[in-house]
């Protein structure tokens, strides 16, 4: 059953964000094992990677997905944001390193792995 580790995910952001008792709120958002998390540095946003070859962006204070970022042809294994929190890098198991925009969720860059380099 995939639900409780996004179950887990969530309490353990809202307890991050707002430094108050851990509340379960249950999200349905990816359709597959989430792999990796990451918050922006301001702490409003959260990204997800899972399973689903899916990025999702989360609003942290509402507990709402604010976008799913397309574009990993396979599972995605890792997320972080950059610094100023408007970029957020993804690596996928299709050797893809990928880089977007916070704001529009567009790609801006992809780095193409060879020979299984980044996976």
């Amino acid at each position: 059953m995939k639900l409780p580790i996004t179950i887990c995910i969530f309490a353990l952001a809202q307890v991050i964000a707002s430094a108050q008792t851990p509340r379960i709120v249950v999200q349905t958002g990816h359709a597959e094992y989430v792999r990796a998390v990451a918050f922006s540095p301001d702490g409003t946003l959260f990204a997800s990677a899972s399973n689903d070859h899916a990025v999702k962006l989360w609003d942290v204070a509402t507990r709402r997905e604010l976008r799913t970022l397309i574009g990993h042809t396979d599972v995605v294994l890792a997320v972080k944001f950059s610094g100023d929190g408007k970029l957020l890098a993804s690596l996928g198991y299709d050797n893809t390193v990928r880089l977007w925009d916070v704001n529009s969720g567009e790609s801006r860059i992809t780095l193409n792995g060879e020979n299984g380099m980044f996976g």
